[in-house]
């Protein structure tokens, strides 16, 4: 997996709505919530690529961001690359 985008350190509001899906996959999260060196960071996706070398022939699935509706990325897949 390959991507390219932003990567920022979660704060505030955004902070919260982050935790806040984190903690419903990863239910120990509040756990490490005191950990001095813990930190959320947001990355906001532009391209992404997913190779699979142990396929014949290999697949090579890559997409970039086509828009942004209230925080939901939505991609273009690139159909032609296999």
């Amino acid at each position: 997996m390959q991507l390219e985008g932003v990567a920022e350190k979660a704060v505030g509001e955004e902070l919260l709505r982050v935790q806040a899906a984190y903690f419903a996959v990863w239910c120990d999260g509040p756990v490490r919530m005191n950990w001095s060196a813990i930190a959320y960071i947001v990355v906001r996706t532009r391209w992404l690529r997913y190779s699979d070398s142990d396929q014949g022939p290999p697949l090579i699935w890559k997409t970039k961001l086509k828009s942004s509706i209230d925080g939901i990325a939505l991609f273009e897949h690139d159909k032609g690359i296999h």
